[in-house]
């Protein structure tokens, strides 16, 4: 999930004049259309977190604030350099007038509330969160959080406070940059590392699109292009042409974009275009008086930092308490708890302390609150932390280093014995065998596994967001790589294929935009999923693998509806809140058959090519399929096997045994 930047960047729009501007040097005025443009901002967020229609691209609210938030805060701290006013205590003591009092309130309320809501595994993220809010590096902290096996953005109740770190952490170098230049060098200056910004974005963001989104050396060009046009405000006097026409252009795109924009690939073109239209809003002269009709609009943005603040807490505790989705109606009827906690901080919070004296005392309270709410927080998770979580750890068969990039370098960490007879190779659904595996099969097991990357030679997916074609190369010379070393490798007798399968197969997960990538030849090419093209590589896989005399056997990925079946069964062994339409954790079978009819049709016709092992016969009777065994979890989020789930499963079938006997 993405989400926005808060609208902290100022006080409520005001503006200091410059000769390119509207009016002498020095002179203040309240800017509507900046008050506009974050009730606009704002409400696309908060609109695509409660799922509303036809706001798919709310994230881009991001990047309207981080332009808005470059702007006045370049301009705030030029006018103080040449009027010989500024200071950095000046300047940091404003800021913590500014974001702190809504800030710590939002947190410590959201701290209050988490260990009614959240179950173990979260509340122990929860308290990192909490530090790394109350320190601005909440973004790094999210960026570990939130990995393939680790739970959803959607659960993390801080998770918005990415971007105000992101903000404060260009406002440490922003005034150390301004003071040091000369005026006349600011604009080229600005420009310059804005520019080197975007490009390094443009370059990270393929090969790891978590660090792209989440830091600031990748985010800062958003923020630099308000800074530009601020500071090329106060450096130059000039007007565009026909700027009602440019005004009206750029409110439209601000209003059609996010309409029409998914989330694959952030920050790219759409958020490019966006900030473009934000800057060239900010430059150009508004009608002196806002329309009548755009007062409530106004009036949102002047709430609009609480309002960012506040909204997402409640949304991630749905999220918590929901297995499934919370529905439209829920999100909407949660809009009016919302709207009441914003305005309840916003009057008593907010505005009171918007101008708190910085005294000892004042800053004693500033470190003391939150030494308070982490050390609570913490509290809570140890105590949370004696429950026996392990099973909610993800589950990498051997360990992380398990998890191969570009090519297959066989490591004592990966192996159970010095000559193991079985391979296990393939994505995060092979991984989660091998415990199993290693558990039933004779003669040592060794893992060849990268995530998402399935065995299949001469294939593999990419959706344009995670994965690239960069990344797709990789897991095509990963599985090249696989078959060299099968090669030379007279000891592995029997290779265990296994994948989850969807990233291949069309309409098995119609949520992400895959394709696949093709050997062709020499050369490379994307095209399409399709099944016969993934049965085609499954041929030509068996047949590798035979010519280096392996015996084969595909195993099949267990039974699921894509629900986190998981923190149903650790809500319910805790009695916390929780509300689902499963039956008592379990999940029809009728639902699974209808959801992976794809896959499974796909399983039907591979049986033609290899042997395939699958877990239904033991998981699913003729109404139910069950989700833990023996009062063991059987799996640690929607899909994978948990660690002890696992190897019960592979007890329970004697996997080893079976493999070794249907192997072909």
């Amino acid at each position: 999930m993405t989400d926005a930047a808060p609208p902290a960047a100022s006080s409520a729009g005001h503006v200091h004049a410059s000769p390119g501007l509207h009016g002498s040097r020095g002179r203040t005025y309240k800017r509507w259309d900046i008050q506009a443009l974050r009730g606009i901002a704002v409400l696309l967020v908060v609109f695509q977190h409660a799922r509303f229609p036809f706001v798919a691209g709310g994230f881009l609210g991001v990047d309207i604030f981080f332009v808005i938030s470059g702007f006045l805060m370049g301009g705030i701290i030029a006018e103080g350099i040449d009027a010989r006013r500024f200071t950095f205590a000046g300047f940091y003591a404003r800021r913590a007038r500014r974001l702190f009092p809504a800030a710590y309130a939002t947190i410590i309320v959201t701290a209050l509330l988490a260990p009614f809501f959240l179950d173990g595994f979260e509340i122990t993220d929860f308290a990192r969160q909490a530090a790394g809010a109350f320190t601005f590096t909440i973004n790094f902290v999210l960026w570990k959080q939130i990995n393939y096996f680790n739970s959803g953005a959607m659960l993390k109740p801080l998770l918005h406070l990415w971007s105000l770190a992101v903000e404060e952490q260009y406002y440490v170098f922003l005034p150390l940059m301004l003071v040091a230049l000369k005026a006349r060098h600011r604009v080229a200056a600005t420009m310059a590392l804005t520019g080197v910004s975007f490009l390094l974005c443009a370059y990270v963001l393929p090969h790891s699109p978590s660090a792209a989104f989440y830091f600031l050396p990748t985010r800062a060009w958003e923020l630099g292009l308000g800074t530009v046009a601020a500071l090329a405000l106060r450096r130059y006097r000039f007007s565009l042409p026909s700027q009602a026409i440019v005004r009206g252009a750029c409110w439209t795109a601000l209003l059609v974009i996010p309409v029409l924009c998914a989330e694959a690939g952030h920050p790219g073109l759409p958020a490019l275009a966006v900030c473009i239209a934000t800057m060239l809003l900010l430059v150009t002269r508004p009608p002196p008086r806002a329309p009548s009709a755009l007062a409530p609009l106004t009036a949102t943005g002047d709430r609009s930092y609480t309002l960012y603040l506040v909204h997402w807490p409640v949304y991630a505790f749905a999220n918590n308490v929901f297995i499934e989705p919370p529905s439209l109606a829920v999100n909407a009827a949660l809009l009016l708890v919302i709207l009441a906690w914003m305005e309840l901080q916003y009057r008593l919070v907010e505005q009171p302390l918007r101008h708190f004296a910085i005294t000892r005392r004042a800053i004693a309270v500033l470190l003391v609150l939150p030494l308070l709410t982490c050390g609570a927080s913490w509290g809570v998770a140890r105590q949370a932390g004696q429950k026996d979580l392990a099973w909610r750890a993800g589950n990498r068969g051997f360990g992380e280093a398990c998890n191969y990039q570009r090519s297959f370098d066989p490591r004592p960490a990966c192996q159970n014995g010095d000559h193991p007879r079985t391979l296990v190779w393939g994505d995060s659904f092979a991984m989660h065998l091998v415990g199993g595996v290693a558990a039933t099969a004779p003669g040592g097991v060794m893992q060849a596994t990268k995530q998402v990357c399935g065995p299949f030679a001469g294939m593999a997916p990419l959706d344009g967001i995670q994965h690239r074609r960069g990344w797709a190369e990789d897991c095509m010379a990963f599985n090249r790589s696989v078959l060299e070393a099968l090669a030379r490798r007279d000891d592995i007798r029997t290779v265990v294929l296994s994948s989850v399968l969807v990233q291949y197969i069309p309409g098995a997960e119609p949520e992400i935009p895959w394709r696949i990538l093709r050997q062709d030849g020499a050369q490379t090419r994307e095209s399409a999923l399709d099944s016969a093209a993934l049965l085609q590589s499954l041929e030509q896989t068996v047949r590798a693998l035979h010519a280096t005399g392996k015996k084969v056997v595909l195993v099949a990925p267990p039974p699921s509806i894509g629900v986190d079946t998981a923190r149903c069964v650790d809500r319910a062994a805790t009695g916390l809140w929780t509300i689902s339409e499963l039956s008592g954790c379990n999940f029809s079978r009728a639902n699974y058959e209808e959801k992976r009819d794809p896959v499974l049709k796909f399983l039907a016709s591979a049986r033609h090519v290899v042997p395939v092992i699958s877990f239904d016969a033991l998981l699913c009777g003729r109404e139910l399929c069950r989700t833990a065994y023996d009062s063991v979890p059987i799996y640690r989020d929607d899909s994978h096997f948990s660690i002890p789930g696992g190897v019960l499963v592979a007890k329970k079938i004697k996997l080893g045994t079976l493999i070794e006997a249907a192997a072909r």
